[in-house]
């Protein structure tokens, strides 16, 4: 819906473009506001702009007069989506307190609830990859299972898997932390650091995942080995069972990465959430150890595809609008500053970025 600037406020979410006499965006669609993007709204002078209804925690976005009842398709697509993505939250997280009180796993309602949402959502990889505007520190175990199912499958899709294999990486994202249910709350609560014991303890979820899962008959031997296996390693420095890239399932290779993308880029309560830029680059750093590099690299065409045009600040206050990201230097692109000059940051090894606009 349109709306004056005025009545915009934090956790409102775009769902256009915002331009100013720029060939691309100053901020881009499915941006959620905060302070500074008000600030920069008013500092180009926009009157009015395209909002979706629902605010990024979910409730509805109430103003005082919107400028015109919605009939746009993108809008009410947009807002669907993100509705059909919170519904799988509270689905999932009804799951998963079930089983911790003791219930089975209940396959056909989390198919039901899933295999839609990664149907609709493959179309849509910029929202994908900014799921983590939607989290919740108090809730992030139910935001993160599905944001990494959708994930895999975007990642399975670029992949060239077929249509069910892409559905069932899905799946095996979105159950691979189900085991948890398995460890006591306190354990998936904590703002403290984990002790020795604490960790040993924690590492075991796949195995419980696994376990939980493998009485289901429908459920595949790939989904069960994504799920086992999605924290190890291509160079046998992961667990629970520390195998190399050889002897792991093809399902878990992807869940690794878009599990690690999930997680970096969310909140949580031991530490914030990090750049997209910073994600990719640490990624990147451990394609040839720890992740597979077909995976990484399909991760990082996506990024920086929706990277160009983003607004950052730098460490020195310049705001600028990324133009050319290098895959190889993902954290050191070309901008275009304010005073419309080009900057590349790989000849500035002082600045980085500091935040997205």
């Amino acid at each position: 819906m349109k709306v004056s600037t005025k009545e915009l406020k934090k956790g409102c979410i775009l769902i256009t473009d915002i331009f100013s006499k720029t060939t691309h965006p100053i901020i881009p669609k499915q941006t959620v506001l905060s302070e500074i993007h008000l600030d920069v709204l008013k500092a180009f002078n926009i009157q009015e702009v395209d909002v979706d209804r629902l605010l990024a925690d979910g409730t509805p976005f109430e103003v005082q007069a919107a400028k015109e009842e919605s009939g746009e398709e993108d809008e009410k697509e947009m807002s669907a989506l993100i509705m059909a993505y919170h519904k799988a939250v509270k689905g999932y997280k009804k799951q998963f307190s079930a089983i911790q009180n003791g219930q089975a796993f209940q396959y056909f309602e989390m198919r039901r609830i899933f295999d839609p949402l990664v149907a609709r959502f493959i179309r849509e990889p910029q929202l994908i990859l900014n799921l983590h505007h939607y989290s919740r520190v108090d809730e992030y175990y139910f935001h993160h299972a599905v944001a990494v199912g959708l994930l895999a499958a975007l990642l399975a899709k670029q992949l060239k898997f077929n249509n069910k294999e892409t559905a069932d990486i899905g799946l095996a994202g979105l159950l691979a932390d189900i085991g948890m249910t398995k460890l006591p709350p306190q354990l998936l609560h904590s703002t403290q650091s984990l002790s020795d014991q604490d960790v040993k303890r924690l590492r075991q979820h796949p195995i419980y995942s696994y376990q939980l899962l493998k009485v289901e008959p429908r459920l595949k031997e790939g989904v069960l080995l994504g799920v086992l296996q999605h924290h190890e390693r291509e160079d046998g420095s992961g667990y629970p069972l520390g195998i190399k890239g050889a002897q792991t399932h093809p399902y878990s290779k992807i869940i690794a990465v878009a599990d690690t993308f999930q997680a970096m880029m969310t909140e949580r309560p031991y530490r914030p959430k990090q750049l997209i830029f910073k994600v990719i680059e640490v990624i990147k750093a451990d394609q040839f150890n720890k992740f597979d590099l077909r995976v990484v690299n399909s991760l990082l065409e996506t990024a920086v595809h929706i990277a160009i045009g983003m607004k950052v600040v730098l460490s020195n206050g310049g705001i600028g609008e990324i133009v050319f990201i290098d895959p190889a230097l993902p954290t050191r692109p070309i901008l275009r500053m304010e005073n419309n000059q080009p900057l590349s940051l790989k000849d500035h090894p002082p600045l980085y970025i500091e935040k997205v606009l």
